[in-house]
């Protein structure tokens, strides 16, 4: 690579592993550091970071990581940042603010559109309006809102609302807390992204200087990935901004905290709701300080450890804990995005009286460990894992050269000459496997477990009503506030107050419109990208393939007919799905099958599935059983999956009483986690079909019944098991869905007719369709200890009248990026809302992390008549085109592709379809978005509601809701 000689050559490197030439560079004049990384990856990233270190925990880099923006010297539109995800064909754009960093990616195949997103980003970090509008402070931070001067004082912003939610999960307090409590002298002492009650501490001057200080070129980690011409993009980072500026000293270092020469102790609280018995609801956390985040080496084994430790089942932690009967569940592992990582080992629904004998076991249980060795198999099992996923290099969807990014910045922040040490790992992988029998890991375990002083234990308890305390808390000292302001005061936070709606409302003037850069629908390619499934019948078994270079990686679908289950009987496999694997076999004790299956396969998951079938209507229901492996592992890989399914052992009522009680705990932690998934999916499954199906399946429904299923007596579920896996895994049942290359998939299908053989046949045939009934129509609210709310309205629209047309994803972005977005989040302080319309006809609408309740309802009935009276101009109207256009067009990883090529076929999607919907985007027009407001009336007259959110929120306007309960 050509580089301009306004940079400083540091360091080039090849990074095999990856396929990847990295060159280090300094900006001679700015400072700024800036990461190469060149390949042949079309998903092209660019991402500026800076070291972002805390002395409090009002919040400020998250509050500034939301402003920056909203709005820069030379786009001075109030929120380019939205712009750009209503008028972007972008594969990633956002911000995150993490412990340490504040960092600022943006991903895209299309090389025009990320020289425009590289332009609006850098551009806002480096100049933003922040300087001249107090108001976007005021927005993304935090404010105070009275009507008038003789209402009720409150506190609201978007980063407010936020973090009530995260201060609401349980789990998420206690990560933060752990955090806190090893390095309490240090900056991850704090609360970064901050806390609820510290947040209005926060005034506009320090917001500004926290700005001033660390947003410098300096102080910058530029990073610049994939297929793009980087000779002209550095000229152009030095042309356009890095030599505004002049090289200076930021003060950003991370500060280290003394170890601890004893284990310290901390108790913090969390809410339950008032009345419950707050026995057996303490969690238990206790973690260690583990060295430098720039020990490679370490890096790497202790993930193998969080393995071989506790993350595997029957894992020596794992294992003491759960068999001690202390608690229900137990999980941690070692978190290394920060200078300085630590390995935590928690232990959820315990008592305070628990502490000792929890800190003897931890203690007694890594001695036998160090003293009689790990066990060989688990080792090998976490290497192996670890490897495919290095070859796989499929992170959900994320860009990987984000991932990259994000994981070169682990070593880069906190030394400029190691951007990509944590990117190399063969050498390692091949020193860990010399070394399962030296005693190397077992040596680890002593020095920075046993024999670490440098530990914290914290000791999280229940308080009964303690979300309603701390609310009326609030209440009363926001009422002390207003008390003791003159008339005078309380005006003008009136006048504050209106004065920010004012400038929320204002429309952009047409000449800071014309600052913002532009796609054309010529940028754009204008067909679908063919799917490929191909139907084969190999002995008797219908066998489905995806044909995709899959870097020697088979993905295997296996998918049950359960059509013809009834109601009962789906719940009771819902139950399989999560203790079939977790057992032993005739072969296996369950932590035998656990390494087995990690050492044989990247990956085997079983789930309860649903396809649409949009021509005929109604669906088909299959249990799922999704691995992946290596093509040299497909006979091994085939013939561990029948042994679980076939010869899977039910009897031991003591394991299937743990792996129950730790299914309880992780319905309801998903319950709060995902709180605004639970909610919308409860009010579409007022529809039936498969949407009350699929709530059946996993939403609160589900809930219920593991909660029942906790309560009976542990053999009848055994009894349960044993007569579905009877009834599920019969041969006639049975699809094959494969996405490979071809010559993986000939060496796979010689081996599926004696894999296939071993399921007998099936006595009854296969119902035509699933059938659902609805859940009863009523308005629900679900009472929770959270301060914020996940508000949904859902629906189907399918009729003859309203036939589902591309034209509604355009509709989509435009409630998403327009209306929803000014009206729930920037008026109302939502952190988010979402809407969804589904090629079967279903809509549905949820606000997250919302203050508000009837307020967000009402803003969702007026939807209609917005989208009656909707009027933008023909480039607005082509920018959300394009924007549609980029996330149907988002390049997929192998098994992404196989899984939509699979839904595609088996929902009967057909090319030509989906080339009619790529085209009704294409040529969607104002006239047909107004055309659309029948769709959305139509499912906000069936008034399906529900709500999950305070308690006080949801009594305070109870008179919307035809039944409240308690969500847990």
């Amino acid at each position: 690579m050509k580089y301009s000689e306004k940079y400083a050559f540091k360091k080039e490197e090849y990074i095999k592993e990856l396929g990847t030439r990295a060159t280090l560079l300094c900006h001679k004049k700015s400072g700024a550091r800036v990461l190469v990384m060149e390949n042949d990856d079309e998903n092209k990233v660019f991402g500026i970071g800076f070291r972002t270190p805390v002395s409090d925990s009002t919040g400020v880099p998250h509050i500034l990581e939301h402003s920056v923006l909203c709005g820069s010297s030379k786009y001075p539109v109030r929120d380019p940042f939205m712009f750009l995800a209503k008028s972007s064909p972008n594969t990633f754009l956002n911000a995150m603010t993490f412990a340490d960093k504040t960092i600022y990616p943006v991903a895209s195949c299309n090389e025009k559109d990320i020289k425009n997103l590289m332009s609006v980003y850098m551009d806002a970090v480096l100049f933003p309006n922040i300087y001249r509008e107090k108001e976007i402070f005021l927005q993304e931070g935090w404010h105070y809102e009275m009507d008038d001067p003789d209402g009720e004082l409150k506190v609201n912003g978007v980063v407010y609302s936020e973090m009530k939610g995260a201060f609401s999960d349980p789990e998420s307090v206690l990560e933060r807390y752990a955090q806190n409590s090893l390095y309490p002298d240090t900056g991850y002492g704090f609360e970064s992204g901050g806390d609820p009650d510290t947040i209005p501490r926060l005034d506009y001057e320090q917001f500004l200087e926290f700005h001033k200080k660390y947003y410098h070129p300096s102080n910058s980690y530029i990073y610049l990935y994939g297929d793009m011409d980087m000779t002209e993009r550095l000229n152009w980072l030095d042309e356009e901004y890095l030599s505004k500026f002049d090289k200076i000293a930021v003060l950003s270092h991370i500060k280290k905290q003394k170890p601890f020469e004893s284990l310290k102790k901390s108790e913090i609280l969390y809410p339950v709701k008032n009345g419950e018995d707050a026995c057996g609801k303490t969690w238990l956390s206790l973690q260690y300080s583990v060295g430098n985040i720039l020990d490679n080496r370490l890096y790497y084994a202790m993930q193998i450890l969080e393995y071989a430790l506790i993350a595997a089942e029957g894992s020596p932690l794992r294992e003491a804990l759960i068999k001690s009967g202390l608690g229900e569940d137990v999980f941690g592992g070692y978190v290394s995005e920060l200078l300085y990582p630590y390995f935590k080992i928690t232990l959820k629904n315990t008592d305070p009286e628990a502490e000792k004998e929890f800190l003897e076991i931890v203690k007694s249980t890594l001695e036998e460990t160090v003293r009689e060795g790990l066990n060989k198999k688990t080792l090998e099992a976490a290497i192996s894992n670890m490897e495919f996923r290095v070859r796989e290099a499929d992170f959900g969807g994320l860009p990987k050269g984000l991932f990259y990014y994000m994981t070169a910045l682990e070593s880069w922040l906190y030394d400029d000459n190691e951007p990509v040490m944590h990117l190399y790992c063969d050498d390692e992988f091949g020193f860990f496997k010399e070394n399962i029998e030296s005693g190397y890991f077992e040596e680890l375990i002593k020095k920075y477990l046993l024999d670490n002083t440098h530990a914290s234990l914290v000791v999280m308890k229940p308080c009964a009503g303690l979300d309603i305390e701390k609310d009326r808390e609030r209440r009363e000292r926001l009422s002390g506030i207003k008390e003791k302001m003159s008339e005078q005061e309380r005006l003008d936070i009136v006048n504050a107050f209106k004065a920010l709606r004012d400038y929320q409302n204002a429309e952009p003037t047409k000449e800071a419109l014309a600052t913002l850069p532009h796609l054309e629908l010529s940028d754009l390619k204008k067909t679908v990208t063919p799917f490929c499934v191909k139907k084969t019948n190999e002995s008797g078994v219908d066998t489905l393939l995806s044909e995709i270079n899959t870097n020697g990686i088979t993905y295997l679908n296996l998918l049950f007919n359960i059509n013809s289950l009834g109601e009962e009987e789906l719940q009771e496999l819902c139950l399989l799905r999560e203790i079939i694997g977790l057992v032993d076999t005739d072969s296996h004790t369950y932590a035998e099958l656990t390494d087995e299956i990690n050492a044989k396969m990247g990956g085997l998951d079983m789930s309860v599935v649903s396809y649409s079938d949009i021509k005929n209507g109604g669906f088909n229901a299959y249990f799922s059983i999704s691995a992946k492996f290596l093509h040299d592992k497909q006979k091994k890989a085939l013939e561990l999956i029948g042994e679980i399914l076939l010869t899977s052992v039910f009897d031991d009522e003591a394991r299937i009483t743990e792996i129950m009680k730790q299914l309880r705990s992780r319905t309801e932690q998903k319950a709060q986690g995902s709180a605004h998934s639970f909610a919308s999916g409860r009010a579409l499954s007022h529809e039936g079909g498969e949407a009350a199906f699929k709530e059946f399946v996993n939403g609160i429904s589900y809930l219920r019944f593991v909660e029942r299923a906790c309560d009976r007596p542990v053999s009848l579920t055994i009894e349960k098991l044993k007569e579905l896996t009877k009834k599920v895994f019969h041969r006639n049942a049975l699809t094959v869905a494969v996405t490979d290359d071809a010559k993986g998939f000939d060496s796979l299908k010689k081996m599926l007719p004696a894999f296939a053989g071993a399921f007998i046949g099936k006595s009854a045939e296969n119902a035509a369709k699933a059938e659902f009934a609805a859940v009863t129509a009523e308005n629900e609210g679900f009472k929770t200890t959270s301060q914020v709310n996940y508000v949904a309205m859902s629906g189907s629209f399918a009729d003859s009248e309203h036939p589902f047309t591309g034209k509604l994803h355009v509709l989509r972005a435009i409630l998403a990026n327009e209306y929803l977005w000014m009206n729930l989040r920037v008026h109302g302080g939502a952190y988010g809302a979402m809407v969804s319309f589904l090629r079967n006809g279903n809509m549905s609408l949820v606000s997250y992390r919302d203050p508000n309740l009837s307020r967000t309802l009402s803003v969702y009935r007026g939807i209609p008549e917005y989208i009656e009276h909707f009027d933008i101009s023909e480039r607005e109207m082509t920018d959300y085109i394009i924007s549609v256009i980029g996330a149907v067009d988002t390049p997929l990883s192998p098994s992404l592709w196989g899984a939509a090529c699979l839904n595609a076929y088996l929902s009967g999607v057909t090319d030509e379809m989906r080339q009619i919907t790529k085209d009704e985007i294409l040529s969607c027009t104002v006239n047909d978005i107004r055309g659309l407001s029948g769709y959305v009336k139509k499912v906000l007259d069936k008034n399906n509601i529900c709500v999950i959110g305070g308690s006080g929120a949801i009594e305070a306007e109870s008179d919307i809701f035809t039944v409240t309960e308690e969500l847990l």
